[in-house]
């Protein structure tokens, strides 16, 4: 399968985008024994690129890979080196899920997966890799590329985004080391920027207030009102008002 050209840049997936991915790759789910919908491979092998920084070659895992016990799994990276990176709870809920539900017995975590160890076994893996995204692609009407490494720069910017200790990202993405992990995975997106660089008054050098005031609260609250309730629901809201102006 051609692949994109290395002078095209690899970006994370904008997280709209992301939700669209895993919901084609989800739909595709299949009925089982018992009448039980269950994860498509598709949606499990992507998943695991989501929850692993992983690679193409993750194609290739065993089950024997998988520590369901010690939460982490056991990988074979590029060069033949060793990394163990963590399981999350997500993701191994899926995968115990996958297993017990896949119509095929394999050692292999994925159907056509292959030795990991040889060259032939990494070249099938990457390619099987690039398929499943490209399927998934295609059933959420995507103009632009999904493919395995965006999942890995997808990884690295939403864990920093949400505050992920920069070594602990490096952990995950089996990283020799932070500056890597920083300078060429954790991208800094400009609306996460303009949000918090929003937070500063640099004239008088403290961070701004972001708590919302008593008007936006009420704001907020009117908005949530239970269905069929919003009478009873504005009368409350009218007397929380009223209590807050006498306190005034």
């Amino acid at each position: 399968m051609p692949r994109k050209a290395k002078s095209v840049k690899w970006t994370p997936i904008d997280p709209e985008v992301l939700t669209r991915v895993l919901e084609a790759a989800k739909a595709q789910a299949f009925v089982g024994e018992g009448l039980r919908a269950v994860p498509s491979e598709d949606y499990a092998f992507l998943m695991t690129l989501l929850y692993t920084g992983g690679r193409a070659q993750f194609y290739g895992l065993r089950v024997s890979d998988l520590d369901f016990d010690r939460m982490e799994i056991k990988a074979i990276v590029k060069g033949g080196k060793l990394v163990t990176i963590p399981l999350h709870p997500t993701l191994a809920e899926l995968l115990r899920q996958h297993i017990a539900s896949r119509a095929y017995e394999s050692e292999f975590l994925f159907r056509y997966g292959k030795d990991p160890t040889t060259r032939t076994g990494q070249a099938a893996n990457r390619q099987n890799a690039w398929r499943a995204c490209k399927r998934v692609q295609e059933a959420a009407s995507l103009t632009e590329s999904v493919h395995p490494h965006r999942f890995r720069k997808t990884t690295a910017t939403l864990g920093k985004r949400l505050g992920l200790d920069p070594q602990f990202l490096q952990a995950i993405l089996a990283h020799e080391s932070v500056t890597m992990t920083l300078d060429r995975y954790a991208e800094v997106e400009l609306e996460d920027v303009k949000r918090e660089f929003a937070k500063l008054d640099l004239s008088n050098g403290h961070l701004i207030s972001t708590e919302p005031t008593r008007a936006e609260l009420i704001e907020n609250l009117k908005k949530a009102s239970p269905p069929g309730k919003e009478g009873a629901w504005s009368m409350i809201l009218e007397g929380l008002v009223a209590i807050l102006r006498e306190g005034v």
